[in-house]
């Protein structure tokens, strides 16, 4: 078995930290009021969660993100298999 002193990388990776936007008061609000209705998700008639409710549960979970942590860590990721480049977002493929 031999050895060598250099590898060749197959893929570069380069953290951007991006800050959240700051989510207006009005929109926490109605966020807020939507939440305290309905704490469970309500469901549609095809069984789907209901969007709106959705929306609001997915903002307030941003505005507890941007509270612990006022970056958002992206991962943009070069591959020498592939010209382009893919975006990992918290890890996961986009």
């Amino acid at each position: 078995m031999t050895f060598t002193s250099y590898a060749l990388l197959d893929r570069k990776i380069e953290n951007i930290m991006l800050p959240y936007r700051k989510i207006p008061s009005v929109r926490l609000k109605e966020v807020e009021n939507i939440l305290q209705e309905n704490p469970r998700p309500p469901r549609l008639e095809t069984g789907e969660v209901d969007p709106r409710w959705f929306r609001a549960a997915s903002t307030c979970s941003i505005e507890l993100c941007r509270e612990h942590e006022p970056d958002f860590l992206y991962e943009k990721s070069f591959s020498s298999r592939r010209p382009s480049h893919r975006w990992i977002a918290g890890g996961t493929l986009c």
